[in-house]
């Protein structure tokens, strides 16, 4: 079976654990020492690793245009959290056609929307070929 996965590198495995375990409101469900810390949520799979010492540069933060979309019960708490928990709020909340979002970036710099209604439609699996 095909399992997918989001996985941020990150630089302070212990700040960036305490990070999302703060705004995702729930512990990692798997911890490998200070290498790696998995979170799963509503069947969604986030993973935080430490790269080896090696490996480091090659994977610092880059300004991407990606971001990790977290859709929030309540979008003023969430800002709330990030910010103490060593966050950054980019922007002022917004109305959108689904309901209300915010940017955000994570203590080591990585991009966050945070959205509060509904979620896009979910889609089926795909069906193996």
């Amino acid at each position: 079976m095909l399992t997918l996965e989001m996985t941020l590198a990150v630089q302070n495995l212990v700040a960036m654990q305490a990070f999302y375990t703060a705004l995702l409101g729930s512990d990692p469900q798997v911890v490998w020492g200070d290498r790696y810390a998995g979170f799963q949520i509503y069947g969604q799979r986030l993973g935080l690793f430490r790269p080896r010492g090696e490996e480091r540069d090659r994977w610092r933060s880059a300004q991407g245009a990606w971001s990790l979309c977290l859709y929030v019960p309540d979008l003023e708490a969430a800002c709330q959290t990030v910010l103490a928990s060593g966050g950054q709020i980019e922007s002022a909340a917004i109305a959108e056609t689904y309901g209300r979002e915010c940017y955000a970036r994570d203590p080591e710099g990585n991009r966050l929307l945070l959205c509060q209604g509904e979620p896009p439609v979910a889609l089926p699996d795909p069906q193996p070929a």
